[in-house]
């Protein structure tokens, strides 16, 4: 084939999408991507060594010069494209330079394929880069429209680049997923929309989206979902298309709703009664972050639990999910400390959120609990307390917790032991515990 300038048409159609022309061949590619939603790459055959395209993780520190003239120190979770000596592409993200494209090119290999969206979006994110093609890739490209955007591609390749294409195709991967298929009642739509659409109006609607239609029992439609639409997988997402079609202008507004008021949710009652006593209790509400660094979370982790760590650049300083709410209230009172914030009775802080953890065994088993976290000032005059103080301290607390107990359970009564303190290794671990039980079983620990 002939490498050299794109034909007008298509330096303007990628202008239109903010892309720079490079040259016919990559400008080609870039067109499928953006027409059909399928990107693909094309590498210069001449470069490749042995002549072969082989698919696989990267070897641990193995080097790959991108598109964007940077060189890249990979790991072993990162897929590659590679030839028969190393890594000429990072899978579904970004082209290598070795292998790109250019005004010598005579022959090519045309690659169109589908990832797994989680490895390429921890590839793209650990090495912040951003392509069109990681986007797609990201958010699920299917497998079942490989083969018409490949032929789409080496019909435009051939077209406009000339050459003469390569008899057979090279194929592998899992078989393809079965159509997903969504059971429709018309009656349903016209309940949810408002609107008296008859059966036969809704399904030339769903034909015309591509959706295949067939009459079942019941008077329900069959719906065979095309493989690029992943987002219809119910039936109400399906009653959304109907009314999209129809028009949302269509939808009659009125000026009553017609609504039942139920009572909260039983979780929401209780958590609306447990803010209601502490409010009155001198305890204010925080919200904070899921995410603490390792010194702040290690003296709060169980037994036989390790941290779960999030593998995001942009959590590089505090990368892991608490094991407790703990270090985020005693974060949230530092910041109070350091804007000499001055409350009678002291801060006391109160908040109800998600710990995790993991089993600290082979394989992953993690784990997520939904706690409750008191913390407040030990009361006393001056900046160190005796130890009456830290004694009345923890009778407030423990008032405080049987307080929020019966408010919601009345007639509840909680049992309180001496514990070992499970945090062994900080200066929190000197002072006395309790554990509190509740019903046979332990419910929580307070110290001081």
């Amino acid at each position: 084939m002939k490498v050299g300038p794109s034909p007008e048409w298509l330096v303007e159609a990628l202008e239109a999408v903010g892309q720079r022309s490079i040259n016919n061949v990559v400008d080609l590619t870039n067109f499928i991507t953006f027409e059909l939603g399928h990107p693909c790459h094309v590498f210069d055959l001449a470069k490749l060594a042995g002549g072969s395209l082989v698919i696989r993780y990267a070897r641990k520190g193995e080097k790959l010069r991108t598109l964007d003239e940077k060189d890249r120190v990979l790991r072993a979770d990162e897929l590659v494209v590679a030839d028969a000596e190393r890594a000429q592409s990072l899978a579904g993200v970004i082209g290598g330079a070795d292998s790109e494209v250019g005004n010598q090119t005579t022959d090519v290999v045309l690659e169109m394929a589908t990832w797994d969206p989680v490895t390429i979006r921890r590839a793209a994110r650990r090495l912040a880069i951003q392509t069109d093609a990681a986007h797609r890739f990201e958010r699920i490209v299917d497998a079942r429209e490989i083969e018409f955007a490949a032929r789409r591609a080496a019909a435009l390749l051939v077209e406009f680049a000339g050459g003469a294409l390569c008899e057979g195709v090279l194929a592998d991967g899992r078989e393809f997923a079965a159509p997903t298929v969504v059971e429709l009642r018309p009656q349903r739509v016209r309940d949810v929309i408002g609107v008296d659409i008859p059966d036969d109006e809704q399904e030339a609607m769903l034909s015309e989206l591509e959706i295949g239609v067939e009459r079942g029992g019941s008077g329900t439609l069959r719906c065979t979902i095309p493989a690029f639409r992943h987002d219809l997988t119910r039936e109400i997402d399906l009653v959304e298309e109907v009314a999209r079609v129809k028009g949302l202008d269509a939808v009659p507004i009125l000026d009553r709703m017609p609504i039942v008021a139920k009572p909260p949710q039983e979780s929401e009652g209780a958590v609306r009664a447990i803010g209601t006593v502490l409010g009155g209790l001198g305890f204010y509400e925080t919200v904070t972050f899921t995410f603490v660094g390792r010194e702040a979370a290690e003296p709060f982790l169980p037994p036989e639990m390790r941290l779960l760590k999030v593998d995001d650049a942009r959590r590089s300083q505090e990368p892991y999910l608490r094991p407790s709410v703990l270090p985020s209230l005693l974060a949230c009172r530092r910041t109070n400390q350091h804007g000499q914030v001055e409350q009678a009775g002291g801060v006391r802080l109160w908040e109800i959120s998600s710990v995790f953890a993991e089993l600290d065994k082979e394989g992953r088993q993690g784990i997520e609990n939904r706690n409750l976290a008191l913390l407040m000032d030990v009361p006393g005059e001056g900046r160190k307390r005796s130890a009456d103080d830290r004694q009345r301290g923890v009778r407030l607390m423990r008032g405080a917790v049987e307080s929020v107990v019966r408010a919601r359970w009345r007639g509840a009564r909680l049992g309180w032991r001496s514990c070992r303190a499970s945090l062994a290794r900080r200066r929190l671990t000197r002072r006395r515990r309790r554990r509190c039980w509740w019903r046979g079983s332990g419910s929580g620990r307070s110290g001081s």
